[in-house]
């Protein structure tokens, strides 16, 4: 996990006490992004997604049309 160390952030700790989801590979899958939100939404009443506008825009559209919660941009900084 060299983002780990890059980013310093316990990714791998998280993921195992069940705060974070990774998804496989070595870049972002979007699809597995998407098909996780919609999963989630059929166990808990979403009320918002929040997402950054640059990175999550390629599955706006599909969550939008999956469900009803309501959609809010996040920026982040590094």
């Amino acid at each position: 996990f060299q983002r780990m160390k890059r980013d310093k952030a316990p990714y791998e700790t998280w993921a195992r006490e069940g705060h974070l989801i990774l998804t496989p590979g070595n870049v972002i899958d979007f699809d597995y992004v998407a098909d996780t939100i919609i999963k989630q939404a059929e166990k808990y009443t979403l009320k918002e997604i929040q997402m950054d506008p640059h990175a999550a825009s390629s599955i706006a559209a599909r969550l939008r049309s999956s469900f009803t919660a309501r959609m809010t941009r996040l920026t982040t900084s590094h």
